[in-house]
């Protein structure tokens, strides 16, 4: 049955590619955002209080599939096009391109997505999104890089999107909590939890990836060097 939908998914990636990463980025982020409204209230919640939160979801399903999807679709395609190779040196470049050109003007865009369509007003739903902007990108920082590890050193481009998204349902589930507050830094004493869940989501990934393609090719996937990646999971393992 996987390998059956793992197929059809192929299809679609080859035929519709930026329709199918939208849609998936869609569902994602609206998953997260659901995980995100489970941790925040308890079960008893009224009528109100659901409609509220199936609004919120549909906000974060439209910037998943309307924004991040086809901005994500291009952007790692130029990525790879501009930033060639597959060694250690390139996928630290992307990492950085994407960490420090992309990931900020990102950031601030979903704020103030979120809290205009919140139906704020414009000028303070910009104020808030440059306070949240700077704590934010400290716990960014210290997720996405290692997640990235595996998104350019293993994961096909095809599957990036799909990959991040992955990844994304614990980060939407963040930015969601973060957006629902009026411009505070909502649980940032719990950030180290995000990135340990995200960390070892990646890590594990990326381990099932290595031996997929190892036992099929006996070959690894990119040729980063055994003391690299071993820094990676050593710095990843250490307590935040």
């Amino acid at each position: 049955m996987l390998r059956g939908f793992r197929l059809k998914y192929d299809r679609w990636l080859q035929d519709f590619p930026l329709l199918t990463k939208s849609v998936t980025s869609a569902i994602l982020f609206g998953l997260g955002d659901r995980v995100a409204q489970r941790l925040e209230t308890n079960d008893d919640k009224s009528d109100l209080e659901d409609r509220y939160g199936l609004k919120r979801t549909a906000r974060m399903m439209v910037w998943g599939g309307l924004v991040f999807g086809p901005i994500g679709h291009v952007w790692y395609n130029f990525l790879e096009k501009t930033i060639q190779g597959k060694g250690t040196t390139a996928i630290i470049k992307k990492i950085a391109a994407d960490q420090l050109i992309l990931a900020p003007p990102l950031t601030l865009a979903f704020f103030t997505y979120a809290g205009y369509f919140e139906g704020k007003p414009l000028r303070d739903t910009v104020k808030t999104a440059v306070t949240k902007l700077r704590p934010t990108l400290a716990v960014n920082w210290a997720v996405w890089p290692l997640v990235h590890v595996g998104t350019f050193g293993f994961v096909p481009l095809q599957y990036r999107i799909l990959y991040i998204n992955v990844a994304n349902v614990g980060w939407s589930s963040f930015l969601s909590q973060m957006a629902s507050k009026d411009g505070q830094f909502y649980q940032y004493s719990k950030a180290p939890l995000v990135t340990k869940m995200l960390t070892t989501a990646t890590l594990l990934g990326v381990g099932d990836r290595i031996a997929q393609h190892i036992e099929a090719t006996g070959a690894c996937v990119n040729p980063i060097g055994q003391g690299q990646l071993q820094l990676y999971f050593e710095a990843a393992a250490r307590p935040p």
